[in-house]
């Protein structure tokens, strides 16, 4: 996807379907649903940073490694932090022995 040109709507269906693996037409109907949402909420025409994965500190990552870990996504939290496997491994192996 291009982010030049994308809709915050495009980006949050995108992301729906990549990280949450649902159909697009569900992940189109909860971005609309999102882009309502706040829009009722008053946040219409607001302007948002979004940062990028590098501000975050190491404790940081590590901590959310471990908070969405469930036994089976190792390959791809490592994606998403932009770490390889092992280190993923070596963060959870810290958290069992601390």
């Amino acid at each position: 996807m291009n982010s030049d040109c994308a809709t915050l709507a495009d980006v949050f269906t995108d992301v729906l379907t990549r990280e949450l693996h649902l159909p697009a037409t569900v992940a189109e109907t909860l971005a609309d649903a999102l882009i309502v949402g706040a829009a009722k909420l008053g946040h219409g025409g607001t302007t948002y940073h979004l940062h990028t994965l590098d501000y975050l500190t190491r404790d940081q990552i590590a901590a959310r490694v471990r908070a969405e870990y469930n036994g089976r996504n190792v390959q791809t939290l490592a994606r998403r932090y932009g770490k390889n496997r092992s280190t993923i491994y070596r963060i959870l192996r810290r958290n069992e022995m601390e």
